[in-house]
């Protein structure tokens, strides 16, 4: 599903001389994958020198990319380390400046300053009114150790790994709507890696679905919980992802059970009454979950998030010879950007938001021979 509003506002802030790609105009025009798209796309497999790559599980510009980097780069020598915070709050903290300056200088200095020892993949797991895991090690990425579930969904707004044996239904208004489904947890549990939300579902009234799915987990009561987070504020922590579901179609040699890979290869839109599986890829993420705690699914309209210009039209006075000046001086003034005297072209060639195919009601079956399930890879652990 387009979310081009960040494109949109990269362009804008901009500056230069030359001429930049048009990347969100591109991305209506051309939205399969074309050889437009595919020569922009790293060839991540022909990097060999060593890596140093750092992650989080909540950026949603970065996070699958930077996992999907690490995985496909072919260096023997690479590292992973998964943070807990912004990655601009992360980079300045004392112990990751000094981290990075011992990598430059072990692979650029030829320091022998112990490099070679730092474990090669450290996660975190995030705690929502809890405490964070922060820099475990684990062996490998995505760890194995973790057995993957298949969390039915049920009707009454529940999950179990029992399918119905009778099918069912839930449905939601297109526009506003949402259907949420939850898990009590019995044991203290870990989520680590990536999950795959499988939905069988029907359009009633229009012939296509935007969907926007959730994974977190709330309390026993199922409020939200929410993390502190190191650079300030407070945020649910979760997975998610946008599906389209008319561009459900699979890419069968790039797809795994646990990882659908889209195609990207023309429309398969719905008929009325058609009833449509949607395999869901979410970003990785890492949670600690505690018993008596709730994991919870969400599946919701998907909202196109073209808006418009990132910064607006401002009017700025500035003095016109300089801009250092005693309060008592008799300056005169020249006003910056009045949008009557400055209109550059693109202010009028922004892209039109798409017009939202969410209309009428979301159907999501169950149960019988529909498998609505979430996939999701867990392990029962003893906290200390």
């Amino acid at each position: 599903m387009p979310q081009l509003n960040f494109n949109e506002a990269f362009i804008e802030i901009q500056a230069g001389n030359h001429f930049i790609d048009d990347t969100l105009i591109m991305s209506l025009a051309e939205p399969n994958n074309t050889l437009y798209w595919q020569d922009k796309t790293v060839r991540l497999e022909n990097i060999e020198i060593p890596a140093y790559v750092v992650a989080s599980y909540e950026n949603v510009l970065h996070t699958h990319g930077t996992f999907e980097g690490f995985r496909k780069i072919q260096s023997e020598n690479k590292w992973l380390r998964v943070h807990n915070s912004h990655e601009w709050y992360d980079l300045y903290q004392n112990d990751s400046q000094s981290e990075l300056l011992q990598y430059f200088d072990y692979y650029l200095k030829g320091i022998d300053n112990g490099w070679e020892e730092t474990p090669q993949i450290r996660v975190s797991l995030l705690d929502p009114n809890g405490t964070d895991v922060v820099n475990r090690v684990i062996e490998e990425w995505p760890p194995s150790d973790y057995t993957f579930s298949q969390l039915y969904l049920h009707p009454n707004n529940t999950m179990s790994p029992d399918q119905g044996a009778i099918a069912a239904n839930v449905s939601y208004a297109a526009v506003n709507g949402s259907a949420i489904f939850q898990i009590p947890v019995e044991e203290e549990s870990e989520l680590l890696g990536y999950m795959k939300l499988r939905l069988w579902v029907e359009a009633v009234g229009s012939d296509d679905m935007d969907l926007y799915i959730t994974v977190t987990k709330v309390s026993a009561n199922g409020d939200a919980l929410l993390r502190t987070l190191p650079q300030g504020g407070t945020s649910i922590s979760a997975a998610y992802q946008y599906s389209h579901v008319s561009r459900r179609q699979l890419d069968t040699d790039k797809s795994t059970e646990s990882e659908p890979v889209l195609l990207f290869q023309g429309e398969q839109m719905l008929s009325a009454g058609e009833i449509v599986p949607v395999d869901i890829g979410l970003w990785p993420l890492g949670l600690r979950i505690h018993a008596g705690e709730m994991l919870q699914v969400t599946v919701e309209p998907g909202v196109d998030s073209i808006g418009g210009p990132a910064f607006g039209s401002a009017e700025i006075p500035v003095p016109r010879e300089s801009f250092t000046f005693m309060p008592a001086d008799n300056i005169t003034f020249v006003t910056l950007g009045d949008p009557t005297l400055w209109a550059p072209d693109w202010v009028t060639e922004q892209a039109p938001s798409q017009t939202s195919r969410n209309i009428g009601t979301h159907v999501i079956h169950m149960g019988g021979q529909y498998d609505s399930h979430l996939l999701v890879p867990l392990k029962t652990v003893r906290h200390v």
